[in-house]
């Protein structure tokens, strides 16, 4: 078992957002959301920490994930 930490800001979730987990149809915030009004709770020591950067692609995400696994 492999634990890999997909570290991306709230920010970009909010713009990303296909399946309008964040947003109601009227465009508020939604509440009791963790990272939005509930604490997130973050892992002390995954295997894989990928922090999220402007400008990767997918094929670039994938690449770095890969990479730190098999080091």
């Amino acid at each position: 078992l492999v634990y890999i930490f997909l570290d991306v800001p709230v920010k970009e979730l909010l713009q990303r957002d296909p399946k309008g987990i964040y947003k109601s149809p009227s465009g508020d915030i939604k509440t009791n959301i963790v990272g939005i009004d509930i604490p997130a709770c973050y892992p002390s020591n995954p295997d894989v920490h990928f922090k999220w950067q402007e400008g990767y692609t997918k094929e670039e995400m994938i690449n770095y994930v890969l990479k730190n696994l098999y080091c």
